[in-house]
């Protein structure tokens, strides 16, 4: 099972369900189609929390966010044609992966400004890791505030 950290501006889309995929950089294991997904704030800090039950991965492809020219600057997942910033599904995309409109400007605007002040990167070439939320009671079937309460057998 593969675990990913978010920053905290993404915990209420995760915990809302609005977000329900991240885009990352290659690396030497992402998660996998039919597996579930750990998804924290603060990995590796001592403020480390889960944030939902593990939702399964349905979906891992190639994406690159190319943001040469604001005009100019689209998604292209995998084999699918590339969307145009102008684009209503951009919009989508944005919204899917966290974001929302701010300040006059929409999702897609928000989107790549975040990701250029926080990446710098002009190409980015990585992984589009989306998932899909279960019933918490199929995973978590005792309530998680009396799992403390749980005796060993």
């Amino acid at each position: 099972m593969v675990a990913y950290s978010f920053r905290p501006q993404f915990i209420e889309p995760i915990v809302g369900r609005s977000k329900c995929q991240t885009i990352r950089a290659h690396r030497h294991r992402h998660a996998r189609v039919g597996e579930r997904i750990q998804i924290y704030a603060g990995m590796r800090t001592r403020h480390c929390r889960k944030l939902i039950p593990d939702p399964v991965c349905h979906d891992v492809c190639a994406v690159t966010i190319d943001l040469r020219d604001g005009n100019e600057s689209r998604i292209i997942i995998a084999d699918q044609r590339p969307i145009p910033a102008g684009a209503p599904e951009a919009d989508e995309f944005a919204c899917s992966d966290g974001f929302a409109a701010e300040g006059g400007m929409r999702p897609i605007d928000v989107m790549l400004r975040w990701w250029r002040d926080t990446h710098g990167e002009i190409i980015f070439h990585g992984v589009l890791i989306r998932w899909t939320c279960v019933d918490d009671a199929l995973v978590f079937p005792v309530p998680l505030t009396d799992c403390s309460r749980m005796e060993a057998s």
